[in-house]
């Protein structure tokens, strides 16, 4: 116990005396897994006071928030906000309560829209008015919160934004429970309520002091600015949703229901890798475009190597235990996921592979190469999905989602470096040998886990015997990780 005391005091020391970036990438991290715990944990109580219909009813608000985001906020507090964070940062603080002000008036005018055609749109989507008025509200909420989550971000002021996210996290869900044990019609749109209700009240605030300090809803440079890239990123981020979704939806299109549920909680579980993904990138998107800003470039090479081994690591890990994984989580009759997590697995790590890349487009401005990528790599799994599906049963969707991101990968990485070569007289930044050696060997011991699925003893040595390896190796893995700091 003394011994475990003794090492605890160490991690807080190191965390302490750690870098601003790193102390808030440890911090994102750790919020980002209790945020996600508290969702997976409310999930069987949810399942247990909705029928399937209102639980569909609530999934439905979900799905199209995602999609009429895009349309009413233009997913402005995305990287090009935190680009503009770096490169405005004089006049931040205005710019910031234009953007505010420009995503008000874009969601006014498509809430316009929305009542002036409320009937044919209700009826094409299948939804009420109802949701509607609440997934407008909610986007325009999480556009104000984005804003000033991003800020944080950047300024790795991670304290204010790890309190409101925990607190958020649990307040949602005990008020969502709460809500729905009070009636017995409504049960769903009072989950969904009591989500919008603690959106209005712990974000709105947020607008009124980005107004207060920056003094104005408009600015024609920072309008044209933010309009000119996001309007063309449209499909960008519509394709975005189609390299999620169009598996699902063509699974249940061509094959049925059943094997869409079983590929939908692969599909799930896979994706709990964007954990880190996720907590990394919000970390290091900062990081980089200020030693672009700087022309550091030596050290994005060194931080994209050692993240990006990171990330491989942990997808082999989750893909290792990935029988296990889907046994605690579905009954016997979806088992067969297991052979689709492998490949979704690999999708997340060159998703942020390509993340990596595009933080170069998104600094330079080059909209149009981040388009014409995700276009391609949208129309590629739409035509895959039909042609492999057909063939070989939904099996197929995960290896053609794999397909379709190492595409996505390989066009950025493509456009990163013809960048470089335009702005930066030929510079090479990040290298494809070293890319090229970590991916071959992911997936080469991915494909060595898979071979072990049916034989859980040597699976089990295995993972014993890399978990070793890993404490052994721990500062020679950890030291990099501790060196990421902003200088």
């Amino acid at each position: 116990m003394q011994a475990l005391r003794s090492k605890l005091a160490g991690l807080l020391r190191r965390f302490r005396d750690g870098s601003p970036a790193v102390k808030a990438s440890i911090a994102y991290m750790i919020c980002t897994f209790m945020q996600k715990g508290i969702s997976i944990l409310t999930t069987p109580i949810y399942t247990r006071l909705l029928t399937t219909e209102e639980y569909g009813y609530f999934s439905v608000f979900n799905s199209w928030l995602a999609v009429v985001k895009i349309f009413s906020t233009l997913m402005l507090a995305g990287t090009l906000y935190m680009q503009a964070l770096v490169k405005f940062q004089h006049e931040k603080e205005r710019m910031t309560s234009a953007v505010a002000g420009l995503g008000t008036m874009t969601t006014l005018i498509v809430t316009v829209v929305y009542l002036l055609f409320r009937e044919q749109i209700n009826a094409l989507m299948h939804v009420d008015t109802f949701i509607m008025t609440c997934i407008l509200v909610t986007a325009w909420e999480e556009l104000i919160l984005d804003l000033w989550a991003v800020q944080q971000r950047v300024a790795y002021r991670y304290k204010p934004l790890v309190a409101l996210t925990l607190t958020t996290s649990v307040v949602k869900p005990v008020l969502g429970v709460l809500a729905v044990l009070a009636t017995q019609s409504y049960k769903a749109e009072a989950r969904i309520l009591s989500s919008v209700a603690v959106d209005v009240l712990a974000y709105s605030w947020f607008f009124i002091s980005f107004i207060r300090l920056g003094k104005t809803l408009y600015d024609r440079k920072f309008w044209k600015y933010f309009l000119a890239f996001s309007i063309p990123l449209v499909p960008h981020f519509l394709t975005r949703i189609v390299l999620n979704q169009s598996d699902k939806l063509m699974i249940q299109m061509l094959v049925g229901l059943g094997p869409a549920g079983i590929y939908n909680l692969a599909h799930s579980l896979a994706w709990m890798l964007t954990l880190v993904t996720q907590a990394l990138l919000n970390t290091i998107n900062p990081w980089v475009f200020q030693r672009i800003k700087s022309r550091e470039f030596p050290q994005i090479a060194s931080a994209a190597y050692m993240t990006s081994g990171l990330v491989a690591a942990a997808g082999l890990a989750l893909t290792a235990v990935a029988p296990e994984v889907v046994r605690i989580f579905a009954p016997v009759e979806y088992h067969e996921a297991v052979w689709i997590i492998p490949p979704l697995v690999a999708s997340v790590y060159f998703t942020y592979l390509y993340s990596l890349f595009s933080d170069f487009e998104y600094y330079y401005e080059a909209k149009r190469n981040i388009l014409i990528a995700s276009l391609l790599g949208g129309v590629l799994n739409i035509v895959l999905n039909y042609i492999f599906i057909r063939r070989f049963g939904y099996l197929a969707a995960g290896y053609t989602t794999l397909v379709c991101f190492v595409f996505l990968a390989g066009a950025h990485f493509w456009s990163m470096n013809r960048l470089l070569g335009k702005k930066e007289g030929g510079m090479r930044v990040i290298r494809l040998r070293p890319m090229i050696l970590l991916s071959g060997a992911f997936l080469l011991a991915q494909a060595a886990c898979m071979l072990t699925y049916q034989l859980p003893l040597l699976r089990y040595a295995l993972v014993l015997a890399g978990c070793c390896i890993a404490v052994w190796q721990r500062k020679r893995i950890l030291t990099p990780l501790l060196a990421l700091r902003n200088k």
